[in-house]
This record gives C-alpha cells, sequence and structure tokens, in this order.
C-alpha cells in the first residue's frame, strides 16, 4: 500500500511537471491556482451544456404555452414542483413557501402534487435520496408524504410523468421545465430576481434568460410582478408574504437601557456563502459595535454552520447556526434588534417574522420592499457602510421609546391577509390565468 502511493505521487508529480514545466517547483501555489481555474473552468463548461436548448425547444415550448392560454377554468389536480435538492440544507426560506403552496394545494383542493428534486446539473447524480427529501419534509409538512417525490438522476425528464401543470420553483428548474412538454402549461415561481445573485456574466445571463421562456408568473410582491409583465411581457400574479402568527408573536418584555446584567440583544442574519447577504459588511459593523460597547450586547448569528474563529469573530458573535423553523421565533423574541441585508430584489420573509415578534429591524435598502420597509418609521434602513449600520445601531441601543415606537408600527404594517389567503388566490389562477 504505501509503495502504491508513492507511486502515485511520483505520477502525480511528473504530470504536473509535464503540464506546468518548472514552473510547479519554482512556484507551486501559483500551478496549483492554475490547476484549480482549469478545473472550474470546465465545470462551468459543463454547467452550461447541462442547460442548453435550440430554437426548436423554445419553439415547442412556446407552441405548448399558446395552447394553454387559450384554455379556461382549469380543474388543475395534478402538479409537477421541479425543485433543487434541499437535502442538505434548511427547508426554511424559499424552500418553504414552496412546500407551503404544495402542501395548501394538496389539503384544501385535492391536487396531487409531485416534488421533482433535481442535483446540481453540474454533477451527473443528484445528491439527495427520496428518503433523505421526506425525512426534511416530515419535519414540517408531513400532508406532503401521501404525495410523490421523484429524485431525478442525470436531469432524466423521460422518467417525470405528465402533470396538468409543471412549476418551475428556481432559476435552473426553468430549464428543466423548458424541455418538459408532458403538461398543458407551465407556471414559474419566483421569489426573488434570481440574477442578481451573481456578477454580471456568464451565470447572471443564464438566469434573466428564463425570464423570456413565457411562463406564467406567481410572483413574491407586486414589484416583482410589475418587473415580469413589463420588462418580459409575461402573465402573472403575485402574493403578499404573511406571517404564522402562532409561531411568530411578541413577547411582553419590557424595554430598557442596556446594563451588563440585561445586554442589548442583536441577531444578525448570517450565511458566508450567499454573497447578497453581506456577510462580510454585516460583521465588520458588528465588530465596531461590540468593541464599543463590549458587554452592553449580546450578538447572535443564524442561518447557516460557521465557525467564528474562522473569521476571527469568537468574541463577538455566537453562532447559533441552522435553527429549528418555531426556535427562530423564540429567538427572535429575546432580541432588540435583528439585522437582516440582501442585495437582491425580493422581499425576504425573515424581516417580516423579525417584526412580528416585536424585533425592531434594521436592513439596506431595497426597491421591491419599500411598499413595507419605512425608514424610522416600522424599521432603520442603512446603506451599506460600516459607520452608517452603527450609527443606526446607535439610535435604537440608546433609546428605548424608539425601539417600542418602530416595533409598535412594524406589527400594524404586516398584511392583515393570511398564508392560506393567499394561497387560495394562487391556485385560482393557477386554474384560469388567463383571465387576468
Amino acid at each position: 500500500m504505501k509503495r502504491a502511493s508513492i507511486s502515485s505521487y511520483i505520477r502525480e508529480g511528473l504530470a504536473l511537471l509535464h503540464k506546468n514545466g518548472f514552473k510547479s517547483i519554482l512556484d507551486p501555489i501559483g500551478a496549483f491556482r492554475e490547476s484549480a481555474k482549469t478545473v472550474e473552468y470546465a465545470n462551468a463548461q459543463s454547467f452550461m451544456k447541462s442547460l442548453d436548448y435550440s430554437t426548436a425547444d423554445l419553439a415547442k415550448n412556446r407552441g405548448l404555452m399558446a395552447h394553454f392560454s387559450e384554455m379556461k377554468n382549469i380543474q388543475v389536480k395534478t402538479i409537477n414542483w421541479f425543485i433543487p435538492d434541499f437535502a442538505h440544507a434548511h427547508a426554511y426560506g424559499g424552500i418553504y413557501t414552496i412546500l407551503r403552496f404544495a402542501d395548501y394545494f394538496h389539503r384544501m383542493k385535492g391536487v396531487k402534487n409531485r416534488l421533482v428534486i433535481y442535483g446540481n446539473p453540474r454533477s451527473s447524480e443528484i445528491v439527495a435520496s427520496e428518503t433523505e427529501i421526506m425525512n426534511k419534509i416530515r419535519v414540517v409538512f408531513p400532508s406532503l408524504l401521501t404525495d410523490e417525490i421523484l429524485a431525478l438522476t442525470n436531469q432524466d425528464l423521460e422518467r417525470v410523468p405528465e402533470a396538468d401543470v409543471g412549476v418551475a420553483t428556481f432559476w435552473t428548474s426553468a430549464y428543466l421545465l423548458l424541455k418538459f412538454n408532458k403538461t398543458k402549461g407551465k407556471f414559474y415561481l419566483i421569489q426573488d430576481y434570481e440574477p442578481s445573485f451573481y456578477p454580471a456574466g456568464t451565470l447572471y445571463g443564464l438566469a434573466e434568460a428564463t425570464y423570456r421562456f413565457g411562463f406564467y408568473g406567481i410572483t413574491n410582491t407586486q414589484e416583482l410582478r410589475n418587473m415580469y409583465v413589463r420588462d418580459y411581457g409575461c402573465v402573472a400574479k403575485h402574493f403578499i408574504p404573511s406571517v404564522e402568527r402562532e409561531v411568530f408573536y411578541p413577547s411582553e418584555r419590557s424595554l430598557s437601557r442596556p446594563s451588563a446584567l440585561n445586554p442589548f440583544t442583536m441577531f444578525f442574519y448570517a450565511r458566508v456563502d450567499h454573497s447578497r447577504n453581506a456577510f462580510e459588511l454585516g460583521t465588520a459593523a458588528l465588530q465596531e459595535i461590540k468593541r464599543k460597547y463590549g458587554k452592553l450586547v449580546r450578538i447572535y448569528a443564524a442561518g447557516s454552520e460557521w465557525d467564528p474563529r474562522t473569521y476571527g469573530l469568537e468574541n463577538t458573535i455566537i453562532n447559533l447556526g441552522i435553527l429549528p423553523y418555531k426556535k427562530t421565533a423564540s429567538l427572535y423574541r429575546k432580541c432588540d434588534l435583528g439585522i437582516f441585508l440582501a442585495f437582491s430584489e425580493g422581499c425576504p420573509y425573515i424581516p417580516l417574522e423579525l417584526m412580528a415578534c416585536g424585533c425592531p429591524v434594521l436592513a439596506n435598502f431595497n426597491s421591491a420592499a419599500t411598499w413595507l420597509l419605512k425608514d424610522g418609521f416600522n424599521c432603520m434602513i442603512a446603506e451599506p457602510s460600516v459607520s452608517y449600520i452603527c450609527e443606526k445601531v446607535d439610535m435604537l441601543f440608546n433609546n428605548p421609546d424608539l425601539r417600542k415606537r418602530i416595533s409598535s408600527n412594524a406589527l400594524n404594517s404586516l398584511s392583515k391577509t393570511t398564508w392560506d389567503d393567499e394561497m387560495e388566490k394562487i391556485y385560482r389562477f393557477v386554474c384560469n390565468p388567463n383571465a387576468e
């Protein structure tokens, strides 16, 4: 075994020498980086090929959608939901909303859902099994376990049975739905402006192109609907995001000036691997706040698994990782401020849930959320500047009355509609989208 291991190292070394010559010896770090770029480039090429489509594919899709546009009052009883693999992530946020709609359609409308779970298009195999996905769903929507879950390997659409309608739930799934024509009509659940998840370039272009596929849109907020209708000429219906009042409700805790025994408690939504959530900006501000106030502040983070020691934050932030859904509400109720940064156009759910728990929110400016978030009235809006964020925190830290007024206004600002109201509206749209 030892001899084989040594010979393999020799072969790898000779291969690197053959490819990079003496650069591998004189600059091993540079050679490694060059090799990594080669792998990254190959992966990108493979990714683009997995999403490739032709003019014939577009023509078939447009023909199907043209026929669907002439149909009226369809009794939708089967739906294929194309959903990215979430076996190794938490089933909250956007995934939770997808499952929430499927659950309502199943329980209240008798719809037979098929959850078509697909893996990373760069990989030939799906990461999750049906059992792994079922275990995730069981925790949040057990009624969906009577529906079908199909783990799609190699993006083999021939394995997917026909359904009345298909629903894309993320931009990569739109490419699957584009080529899936065993359905009467196609819908696109848009919860964010997903091209802005990436810098301008290939991925941005691939994501943005999906809005020209002509699917009927189901959008999170009027603003995203306006974008889809105005910029892409599509038909869409929006829903107003709600909160589960039985889970997210305010506490009776009294507000006071912070002390070492009763510190100003903060929450930060911290996702290291999602650039749109501005982890670097948020933690830089939090370090300044901790330096200034010391034991008078306590800072919790949640949203992803990461070690504060990796980023030199062990004396600044307590990271709770990925919390169960109901435990997030318990955390929010004991916080004096929740910081949520999201630099993409959409209305995220976490600020709503923080507001429902009576926790003041500090967010960045987001044009898609101006219908709800009003600076100085029901939240604090900060520019992407460490000093600016710290100044907003100072205002709330030093003024319990301001905190009380903002949290009160926030509670009154939340939509009076329920999730059931909004999902009923969307189901009627799915059955008769051309009545709009």
